[in-house]
C-alpha cells in the first residue's frame, strides 16, 4: 500500500516537473508569419530581471552562389525548430582598418540574420518600443554579432526597450559596383538592411514590440548609415524615429554612381575574370557571372590584397544608384537630404569620436602645417561642396590659421558640421530634432555603451543613455534633471554635456564651424562664383572684339606707306594724349567703385602696375617709331599683335571686357579713327564701376600692338633702314 501510494505521488512530481518544463520551453518558442518556428533562450541580468534572447534569426535567404551580389530574398518558411539561443555565423570581411577579425569558420556568405533582445516583460504584455541598431564598420567590416548581448540585456533590454541588430554583407559582397546595370546591384548591404527593418515591421509583435514604435540606431559610421536610411525614399514607413551620433549622412564625401567602380574594377582583374586592356570591352555581365563562379574565401582574400596596397581600392562607402530598379541613393546625399523626411530625431556629436586607423593620429596631439592646412582646406571645400577658389582655400586658412583650430578643420567638417546639417534639414521638412554635444574622455565608447540609468550618482553616460532611453520610448529625451529644447536653427541651440558641469540648453552649435562654413564661405564663395561667371562672358566677348580690332588694325596699317608716317606719328599722339586722361578717368571711376563697395574686384587686377608699364612702354615707343617707318611686312607685325593680345594673363583677360578700337581704310588712305571716338566711348561707360577695368583694357591691347608695331622695325636690317630714309 505505502510502495503504491509512493508510486502515484512520483510519478505525479515527475509529471509537475515535465508539464514545467514544457510550459517553459513553450515560452521561448516563437511563431514567425511564415509560420517558422524558432526557440531562444533565457538570461538572468541585474536585479534578478529575465532577459529572452532569440538570436540568429534569418530574415533573407542566403546570399551566396548564384545569389551573390543580388537584392536579398525574402526568407521562406524552414523545417523544424531553428535554435536561436546563439549567435550564428558574421558575414564576410577582412579589413586592415578593423582589428577584431574573426576565425573564418565564424564567417560565412548565409549570413543575413537578425538578432532579439527582449525584457520577459515585453514578451507578456507587448506593445514595448524597439530600437534597431546597426553596428558601426564604415560598410566594410565588423559584425553584430561582436556586441555582447549581456550589455544589452543589462543596459536597454530591462528599462523594456526591445534591442534588434542585423548583419548585412559587407565590403565587395555588399558594395560591387561595375558602372554599369546588370544582375549585381550596387548596394546590396544597404538593401539587406531594408529587408531587415521589413522584417521587424512583419514579425516583432511576435516578441513583445511595437512595429509603430521603432527607432533606428547607429552610432559612428553606423550613424552614418542610419542617417542614409533617413534620407532614402525607399526606407519611408520602416521606422519612426532616429538616435544618430557621431556621424552623418553628410560625413560621406561626394559619392556618385562611379563609386567603387575602381575597386571592383581591380577586384575583377586580380580575379582573373577580366584584364586591364579588356576591361572597356568586356560585358560586365560576364564579369559578374565570373564572380559569382569564384570562391568567397578567394574573392575575400583579393579585397584584402586590395586594400593592403591601397584605402582607395577598400569597399568602404555605398554609390548613388539611380539605374537600379529600387535605388536607396537616387540622387546625391546633399539633395536626398534637402527633401529628407521630417522625423522624431536625436542627433549628436560625442568629440574625439572619429577612429582613425591603428590609432594613427590623434586630433588632440595633430597640428598640420602650414602646406597641410592649404591642402586640408581645399579638401574641405569639396567635401562641403564648394567650388575651388583661391580666395576660399586663404578664407580656410586664416580660420584654422591658429594650433587650436589648426587641428580641428578634419572634425569640424566630418562630423560637428555633417551632423548640424542633418539637423537643420530634419527641422526644416517638418520633424522636430533633439541636438547634443558629448565631451567624451572615452575614445572607444559606444552607443550600446550608454547605460540608462535612475541612480543618483550618475555620470555623463548616465545622461546620455537615459535621454536615448527616454527618446525611445516618448520621443522626447527630457528628464526631471533637465528639460531637452528642439532644436531651431535660429539659435542653434543644443544640449551640453561636459565633465565641468550639468547638461545645460545653450545656443551656437559649434559656432565658429557653423559660423564660417555656412554663412561666410557660401558669401565668398558666391562672390567667386560671380566673377567667375562674368569673366567667362567677359573672356568671350574680349576674344571677338579682339579679332575683329586686329582684323581691322592689320587691314588699315596694309595700305600704309612711306608717305604715311605723319600719319602714324600723329596717331601715335592721340593715343598717348588719351591715356592721360584715361588714366584720370581710371582714378575716379576706381574711388566710385569703392565707395560702392565692390572695391574687392581691385585684388584681381593691380591697374597701377599696368599704368606705369603702359608710360614706359609709350616713351620708348614714340621715340623709335619717330624714326622708322612701316611697309608691306606691317602685315607680319600684325600677327605679332595678336600673339601678344593672347599672352595676356588669363586672370587679367577675364576681368576685362570693352572694344578693340577699330581703324576705317578709305581708296588706300588709312585714317585712324579711335580716338575721334573715343568721348562718345567714354560718354557710355564713365557711369559704370567697370569704367576703368575696360579702359585698362583697351590700353593694354593697343599698347601691346604698338610695341608689337616698334619692336618689328628695330628688327630690320640696318642697311633697309638706311635705305627707307634716304
Amino acid at each position: 500500500m505505502m510502495k503504491n501510494w509512493f508510486c502515484v505521488v512520483y510519478i505525479f512530481h515527475i509529471s509537475v516537473c515535465l508539464a514545467s518544463a514544457q510550459t517553459t520551453d513553450n515560452e521561448l518558442i516563437r511563431v514567425l508569419s511564415t509560420g517558422s518556428l524558432l526557440k531562444g533562450a533565457k538570461i538572468i541580468v541585474n536585479d534578478n530581471s529575465t532577459i529572452h534572447l532569440y538570436l540568429g534569426i534569418p530574415y533573407a535567404e542566403s546570399p551566396a552562389d548564384q545569389n551573390r551580389y543580388k537584392a536579398p530574398i525574402k526568407r521562406a518558411k524552414w523545417d523544424g525548430i531553428l535554435d536561436a539561443s546563439y549567435y550564428k555565423v558574421s558575414c564576410l570581411y577582412d579589413s586592415p582598418d578593423f582589428e577584431v577579425t574573426l576565425s573564418t569558420r565564424f564567417m560565412s556568405e548565409d549570413c543575413l540574420h537578425v538578432s532579439v533582445i527582449s525584457s520577459e516583460s515585453c514578451i507578456q504584455n507587448g506593445r514595448c518600443p524597439v530600437a534597431v541598431y546597426l553596428h558601426g564598420s564604415n560598410f566594410n567590416y565588423a559584425s553584430s554579432s561582436v556586441i555582447p548581448v549581456e550589455d544589452i540585456a543589462r543596459r536597454w533590454a530591462t528599462n523594456d526597450i526591445i534591442v534588434v541588430t542585423t548583419n548585412f554583407r559587407l565590403g565587395s559582397f555588399g558594395f560591387l559596383n561595375l558602372g554599369e546595370k546588370t544582375t549585381a546591384v550596387n548596394n546590396a548591404g544597404l538593401l539587406d538592411q531594408l529587408e531587415a527593418l521589413r522584417w521587424v515591421q512583419r514579425e516583432i509583435s511576435r516578441f513583445g514590440g511595437d512595429a509603430r514604435r521603432v527607432t533606428l540606431m547607429g552610432f559612428g559610421s553606423g550613424a552614418i548609415n542610419a542617417d542614409l536610411l533617413a534620407i532614402s525614399p525607399t526606407a519611408r514607413g520602416l521606422f519612426q524615429q532616429v538616435v544618430i551620433i557621431g556621424g552623418a549622412a553628410g560625413t560621406m564625401p561626394n559619392i556618385n554612381e562611379d563609386w567603387n567602380v575602381a575597386a571592383s574594377r581591380s577586384l575583377a582583374i586580380e580575379s582573373g575574370c577580366t584584364t586591364r586592356f579588356t576591361w572597356d570591352t568586356t560585358n560586365k555581365e560576364d564579369i559578374v557571372n565570373c564572380l559569382r563562379g569564384r570562391q568567397a574565401s578567394e574573392l575575400l582574400s583579393v579585397q584584402r590584397m586590395l586594400e593592403n596596397t591601397s584605402r582607395l581600392y577598400a569597399f568602404n562607402l555605398p554609390a548613388v544608384d539611380a539605374r537600379e530598379a529600387t535605388p536607396i541613393i537616387p540622387n546625391s546625399v546633399s539633395t536626398l537630404s534637402k527633401m529628407r523626411r521630417g522625423y522624431t530625431m536625436m542627433i549628436g556629436s560625442i568629440s574625439n569620436s572619429m577612429n582613425w586607423p591603428n590609432n594613427a593620429i590623434k586630433l588632440d596631439l595633430f597640428v598640420p602645417t602650414r602646406k597641410m592646412l592649404k591642402a586640408m582646406c581645399g579638401v574641405a571645400m569639396l567635401h562641403r561642396h564648394f567650388n575651388f577658389t583661391v580666395k576660399l582655400v586663404k578664407a580656410c586658412q586664416r580660420e584654422y590659421s591658429t594650433v587650436s583650430l589648426g587641428s580641428k578643420l578634419v572634425e569640424d567638417v566630418a562630423v560637428f558640421l555633417p551632423i548640424y546639417d542633418s539637423a537643420s534639414a530634419n527641422t526644416r521638412n517638418g520633424g522636430t530634432t533633439f541636438l547634443f554635444d558629448y565631451l567624451s574622455d572615452d575614445k572607444e565608447e559606444s552607443l550600446l555603451a550608454f547605460a540608462p540609468s535612475n541612480s543618483a550618482n550618475i555620470t555623463q553616460s548616465d545622461y546620455v543613455g537615459t535621454a536615448i532611453s527616454l527618446f525611445i520610448k516618448t520621443g522626447d529625451p527630457s528628464s526631471e534633471a533637465l528639460k531637452w529644447q528642439p532644436f531651431e536653427e535660429e539659435r542653434n541651440n543644443f544640449v551640453a554635456l561636459t565633465a565641468a558641469a550639468l547638461p545645460m540648453n545653450v545656443n551656437e552649435y559649434h559656432f565658429e564651424a557653423v559660423n564660417f562654413w555656412t554663412i561666410m564661405a557660401p558669401q565668398i564663395a558666391e562672390k567667386a562664383e560671380w566673377l567667375k561667371e562674368n569673366g567667362t562672358n567677359i573672356l568671350n566677348d574680349l576674344v571677338e572684339a579682339g579679332k575683329e580690332g586686329i582684323a581691322s588694325f592689320a587691314e588699315a596699317i596694309g595700305s600704309i606707306r612711306d608717305k604715311r608716317r605723319k600719319a602714324i606719328i600723329e596717331a601715335i599722339g592721340k593715343i598717348a594724349s588719351a591715356l592721360g586722361s584715361i588714366e584720370e578717368e581710371i582714378a575716379k571711376q576706381k574711388e566710385a567703385a569703392v565707395s560702392k563697395g565692390i572695391g574687392w574686384i581691385q585684388g584681381h587686377i593691380i591697374v597701377a602696375d599696368i599704368l606705369v608699364e603702359v608710360n614706359n612702354l609709350l616713351d620708348g615707343v614714340l621715340a623709335d617709331v619717330c624714326e622708322k617707318s612701316v611697309d608691306s611686312a606691317v602685315m607680319t607685325t600684325a600677327k605679332s599683335g595678336e600673339e601678344g593680345m593672347n599672352s595676356i594673363e588669363p586672370a587679367l583677360r577675364a576681368s576685362i571686357v570693352g572694344s578693340v578700337a577699330r581703324s576705317a581704310v578709305s581708296n588706300g588712305d588709312a585714317e585712324m579713327v579711335t580716338i575721334e571716338t573715343a568721348d562718345d566711348y567714354w560718354g557710355t561707360w564713365t557711369n559704370g564701376a567697370w569704367f576703368w577695368i575696360i579702359h585698362a583694357a583697351a590700353v593694354v591691347i593697343v599698347v601691346a600692338l604698338v610695341a608689337a608695331l616698334a619692336t618689328n622695325c628695330c628688327s630690320r636690317k640696318s642697311g633697309r633702314s638706311y635705305e627707307i630714309l634716304a
